[in-house]
């Protein structure tokens, strides 16, 4: 990789620090405008003779709840809230689940879209220093995701691909691999609605095919998109493709499809930032 790599990439982690540190400052400041609008917004989906006495009350919740962080998801969750109440009192709770894959793949593409701006100079730090070491800045694999469509997965290249049967990863990236960097890309897909930031882990076609036949219920894992991070990875370690590390991991997306919710889906995020920051754990 030569001097101008190594140089590189103690660039890339420097922006990469500033840049945390710029995100974050910028998220508190816009916390609780963004927490305000959401509770005004719930308040609004109401029947006009609920509106009051909600207002009162969710309020008082929101106002005895610690750190802007946690108002802001109990902001979301108001508006879930409001919209399962207004769905029952109309009859038409049986949308519920459809709304709420609908609100969270908006919350999907803002999420994405903030992450894609302020990662922009990592990313391009990074293509810079793998174009350097020699061959494609992007590697593209066929997935399966939502109701069994395929799509190309997009990730940063850490394979040599000069000699392919090798499957010798570059100096370049074992760091980005260390620094979780070579995922970047993968917002891309969450942009186009590929995948969502918290889902079952999208798999290659021709495993899909061999796990649904040893596996009757295993395209149920399809009902939701697949994710970055989600409750299999996080539940069970990175292991091989036999049929029983397949059931095993398929219990923890069946539970994920079944029970999902915003609430769960902070916990798998949260555990996820540990996982990353406090483990050496590669599942």
């Amino acid at each position: 990789m030569g001097l101008i790599g190594a140089i590189l990439l103690a660039i890339l982690a420097v922006v990469g620090a500033a840049l945390t540190k710029l995100i974050a400052d910028e998220a508190k400041a816009w916390m609780p405008w963004l927490t305000e609008r959401m509770v005004r917004h719930a308040i609004g989906q109401l029947p006009p003779d609920q509106r009051e006495r909600f207002n009162e009350e969710w309020r008082g919740h929101l106002n005895d709840t610690p750190g802007e962080l946690s108002k802001l998801f109990v902001g979301i969750g108001l508006i879930f809230a409001s919209k399962k109440m207004t769905l029952e009192l109309s009859g038409k709770e049986r949308s519920i689940p459809r709304l709420t894959d609908a609100l969270k793949q908006t919350m999907d593409f803002s999420a994405a879209l903030t992450m894609a701006f302020f990662a922009a100079p990592c990313f391009l730090l990074a293509a810079l220093a793998i174009r350097l070491d020699g061959g494609p800045v992007l590697h593209h694999q066929t997935r399966v995701g939502l109701n069994g469509r395929t799509f190309s997965l997009i990730r940063f290249r850490t394979m040599d691909t000069r000699d392919p049967l090798r499957h010798r990863i570059t100096a370049v990236g074992h760091v980005l691999r260390a620094l979780r960097i070579d995922e970047i890309p993968t917002v891309w897909n969450v942009l186009r609605g590929d995948m969502s930031f918290v889902g079952p882990r999208p798999e290659r076609p021709f495993l899909v095919s061999a796990l649904s036949t040893e596996i009757p219920s295993y395209r149920e894992r399809h009902r939701v998109r697949p994710g970055i991070t989600g409750w299999a990875q996080i539940n069970y370690p990175y292991s091989t493709t036999s049929v029983e590390d397949a059931h095993a991991k398929l219990s923890f997306d069946l539970y994920y499809v079944k029970n999902r919710s915003f609430l769960l889906d902070f916990r798998i995020i949260l555990s996820t930032v540990w996982l990353v920051l406090f483990t050496k754990d590669t599942r």
